[in-house]
This record gives structure tokens, sequence and C-alpha cells, in this order.
């Protein structure tokens, strides 16, 4: 039957015309939304591959004895951010020079502690107060270490170097760092 009344009165379409129409509608309802994620997808692609990780910032920083005399420079990747911070040089080895290391800057002077997790070489911490004071250094601290290393008091400044760098030039507590 195409079309008519039923005994109570109802209107009835022919059901394989309706039907063919609910599924024509369908059919274009997901090619619609196939469409559309397609679309979405391809943005995603596009934009990830345009996207690129945050330049380092670089600087120099330089060691001073009592009488301003510099005894080391060493150009540093600048940690300042907490997730910079979190991942510091872990994963990466520095080179054998003792011209590179990273700088590690906190917004407030506090009690720092430190390890060597997945870190791949032996470094020298060096910790530092608000005015850049050394206040302790941590000689090679040991690749892959969970040890815990702490400043003796609050640090705003941490370099990390290779290891040995504090010895090789003579740097104590009490030395300067100045930018």
């Amino acid at each position: 039957m195409r079309s008519g009344r039923t005994e109570s009165g109802l209107i009835v379409v022919g059901t394989s015309h309706f039907q063919y129409g609910i599924q024509k509608h369908n059919d274009a309802a997901k090619g619609t939304l196939m469409r559309f994620q397609s679309t979405i997808f391809l943005l995603l692609v596009l934009c990830s591959a345009c996207a690129r990780p945050p330049e380092a910032q670089h600087d120099q920083v330089s060691f001073l004895d009592n009488n301003h005399h510099v005894l080391a420079t060493v150009a540093v990747e600048i940690a300042d951010t907490h997730a910079k911070q979190t991942r510091g040089l872990m994963g990466r080895r520095l080179p054998d020079d003792d011209r590179h290391g990273m700088l590690f800057v906190f917004e407030n002077a506090a009690p720092r502690v430190f390890w060597m997790h997945n870190t791949p070489g032996p470094l020298d911490m060096i910790f530092m107060d608000e005015s850049g004071r050394v206040l302790n250094i941590v000689e090679n601290a040991a690749p892959y270490s969970r040890q815990h290393h702490a400043s003796h008091g609050p640090a705003r400044y941490v370099v990390e170097v290779p290891g040995g760098f504090a010895a090789r030039h003579r740097i104590l507590p009490g030395t300067r760092m100045g930018f």
C-alpha cells in the first residue's frame, strides 16, 4: 500500500519509499560527518607539522674569584620554566669541553634538590644563592643515579657543567657568578 487510511484512521505512507528516504538521509549525514572528520584530521596533521618546539635560550655566565677575576666562562642553556627545569639534561650529554652547561633560574631562593636520573654523563652541580654566590658544589654526580643532591641553603640558581669543571677552574663556595 502506498498511502491510505487504516481502520483506526491513521494515515500510512508506503514503507518502502519512507525507509529509502531515511536511508538516503543517513548516507548523506555519514558522508558529511566523514568529510568533517577528515578535515579536522588534516588540520591537526598540518598544525603539528608546522609546530616547532620552543628554542632553548642561551646565555653566558662567568665565575669570578674574590678579586673579580674570571675563573671560567660557560655558554649555558637557560632552564627558566618548570618544564625545562624538570627535564634538565635528562637524555642528553654535555660536550666534554668546559664551555657548555645549563643554568637553572628559579623565581625565588629556596632549598633545591637535584638528581641524575636518565642523565648520561657525570656533572658538577653548582648551587648559588640569590646574589649568585656559590653555596655548595656537588662534584662528579654519578650518571643515572637517583641519589638526591641538595643545596646548602636557599638557592635561586644552579649551574650544571661537565664533571670536574669546578675543580679544574678552582670554583669554591663563596665564588660569585656573573651574567
